[in-house]
């Protein structure tokens, strides 16, 4: 949808960032540069970069943590501070 008007090489180009992992670098590098909302583009870099750090935190990190702190407490035993240390800061 977000380059939906673009030429069909402008779209093969955005896959390329997502298929090879380097699109959250793309992005940053686009909000980095302060690059000028593009005509026909939905969202600009900064609102896109945003919206995946977003849904990352979501998809990622918060169903990490539930998983950690099942396994803390299913293991019944005392906590360790480098499991703690896990659930708090990583």
């Amino acid at each position: 949808v977000q380059n939906a008007k673009k030429t069909k090489k402008r779209q093969m180009k955005e896959q390329l960032y997502i298929l090879t992992l380097i699109k959250p670098g793309v992005d940053a590098w686009r909000v980095a540069s302060d690059s000028e909302h593009e005509v026909g583009v939905m969202m600009n870099a900064r609102l896109a970069l945003t919206a995946t750090k977003t849904i990352e935190l979501v998809a990622e990190a918060i169903p990490g943590t539930v998983v950690q702190l099942t396994a803390i407490m299913k293991a019944g035993s005392v906590t360790s501070h480098s499991a703690a240390f896990s659930i708090i800061f990583c």
